[in-house]
């Protein structure tokens, strides 16, 4: 009997204590796939990688927390001890989009969940997500959207 319908049976009969019956068959399963199919041997550019994009996942965490504040690309590359132009690099390599669009994007989604589910004025909302101004603010949201955030919300 293979190792699918031995699972189905033991599982189908619940017998006492079943599921811990099903759930070494599962372990016994996944360990044959891992033994199995698994690469072994990674290549050291594909480590490299992988390491740069735990590190810029942790930038990203860092941004979406402090989304609401001043973040330059200078003073996240000091905070993270990265030079702006290998910080930059890295966003265009791994995130594939600018520094720049990822935080407006960030800063974005949040505007957007405000301008739509609160009466915050267009400035209080660009100023409470991070925006330089009401200014800044329209400009992307009518970059993403096709109109200002105003004339969004009167639609609303």
């Amino acid at each position: 009997m293979g190792l699918f319908e031995e699972m189905y049976h033991v599982y189908a009969e619940k017998k006492n204590g079943y599921e811990y019956k099903v759930q070494s068959l599962y372990y016994r399963l996944l360990y044959l796939l891992v033994s199995k199919y698994r690469k072994t041997d990674l290549d050291a550019e594909k480590i490299c990688a992988n390491k740069k994009l735990n590190k810029l996942s942790t930038i990203t965490d860092y941004m979406k927390q402090n989304y609401s504040k001043e973040l330059s690309l200078e003073s996240l590359a000091r905070t993270f001890n990265y030079s702006p132009t290998y910080l930059s690099r890295m966003f265009r390599k791994y995130a594939q989009m600018s520094y720049k669009t990822y935080l407006d994007d960030l800063r974005l989604r949040h505007a957007y969940n405000d301008l739509v589910n609160t009466d915050l004025s267009i400035g209080m909302i660009a100023e409470k997500n991070g925006f330089a101004g009401s200014k800044a603010f329209a400009r992307v949201f009518k970059e993403q959207y096709g109109e200002l955030p105003s004339e969004y919300r009167k639609k609303q």
